[in-house]
């Protein structure tokens, strides 16, 4: 075994002009797997689900060049909070997806702050710099809040909100706000993390 090993290491680096192709061949491979990796990651799964989808609507062309791929994020520094979540949930802000009930391509219902200016992880929880469903759903690690349950996942209002329930009275938020202060009450470290 020993022989054979010197004998592969002199066939590969026996002169420095060979050595020299076999590092360059290494380096060239190694280069290679970055895109590679890349291209078979689960958001970029979940961006060629997005355009079969819309491939045949009839809004499809505004809807492809709205579409931007790659890893999208919003950062907002005085929150402290780096939100990653539309690199797979495409659709939230586009009204003409309204009949697509389908997550993640389904329009965000509306609210009255903008998504890019909040991100989704101030409502919903969950860990934002992730980019696959486990990490950013289902993380357990200490220190991190899990995305809020379906049933509460939209009632993130009264984190920030936590009085104001009235002012939505009779409106499609009040359901929602009232199930806010619920989840704020049973977890306060939500309305902690966003106050800070």
């Amino acid at each position: 075994m020993r022989k054979y090993l010197s004998s592969a290491w002199q066939a590969l680096f026996g002169d420095p002009v060979r050595a020299f192709g076999v590092v360059s061949l290494i380096l060239l491979l190694a280069l290679a797997i970055a895109p590679a990796k890349e291209h078979f990651s689960q958001w970029h799964s979940f961006q060629r689900k997005y355009l079969a989808l819309i491939h045949d609507r009839g809004d499809a062309v505004s809807l492809r060049r709205r579409f931007v791929p790659g890893i999208h994020q919003i950062w907002l520094p005085e929150l402290g909070v780096v939100d990653r979540c539309t690199t797979c949930h495409l659709g939230l802000n586009e009204s003409s997806l309204s009949d697509v009930g389908q997550q993640p391509f389904r329009k965000h219902p509306v609210v009255p702050h903008p998504l890019d200016g909040f991100g989704c992880v101030i409502c919903h929880g969950g860990q934002g710099q992730a980019t696959t469903v486990a990490e950013a759903h289902h993380s357990e690690r200490a220190g991190e809040d899990p995305i809020l349950p379906t049933r509460y996942i939209e009632s993130g209002c009264g984190q920030c909100h936590q009085n104001s329930c009235s002012e939505h009275r009779n409106s499609t938020l009040e359901e929602p706000c009232l199930r806010a202060t619920a989840v704020c009450i049973a977890t306060p470290s939500r309305a902690q993390t966003v106050a800070k």
